[in-house]
C-alpha cells in the first residue's frame, strides 16, 4: 500500500537513527496508513513506539547495543520477552532474535537463551 508517496512497509534501519525518533512516528502525517515496520528492539522504548504506531503491525529486531542476546542472562532474556510484550499492550508483535556464536563454548549460552526465550513466550500466551 503507498500512501501519498509513503510506503506502508517503512524498514527504520534505514530511516531512523535514534531512540527519540520514535516518537517522531507519532506526528507522521499518514502514520495511520503504515501496515507494517521493521525496527530494533529497544528495551524501555516499545511502548512509545506502540502508542506512536497504534495499528502498525511491528517486527521488532535484537541488536547489541540495544539488547546483546548472545551474552545475555537467560533470566535477561526472559525479562527482555516480557516487558516487550508488556509495553506493547500484549498486541501482537514479532520478535527477531540476531546473535552468534563466536566459538563453539558461546552454543550452549545461545541454547539456553532460545529456551529462556520460548518459555516466556509459552508462559505469556497461557496468561493471555
Amino acid at each position: 500500500m503507498i500512501a501519498a508517496g509513503y510506503p506502508s512497509f517503512i524498514d527504520t534501519g534505514i530511516c531512523l537513527l535514534g531512540i527519540a525518533n520514535f516518537l517522531v512516528w507519532g506526528r507522521h502525517p499518514y502514520r495511520m496508513n503504515i501496515a507494517m515496520m521493521q525496527t530494533r528492539l529497544i528495551p524501555g522504548q516499545v511502548a512509545k513506539l506502540c502508542a506512536n504506531l497504534p495499528v502498525t503491525h511491528l517486527d521488532l529486531t535484537t541488536h547489541p547495543g540495544h539488547f546483546d542476546f548472545a551474552s545475555a542472562s537467560p533470566q535477561a532474556v526472559s525479562e527482555m520477552v516480557r516487558q516487550t510484550v508488556e509495553d506493547a499492550g500484549r498486541r501482537e508483535v514479532g520478535i527477531h532474535i540476531f546473535a552468534v556464536a563466536h566459538t563453539p563454548a558461546d552454543i550452549p549460552r545461545l541454547v539456553a537463551n532460545l529456551r529462556a526465550c520460548y518459555q516466556a513466550i509459552e508462559e505469556l500466551e497461557g496468561t493471555s
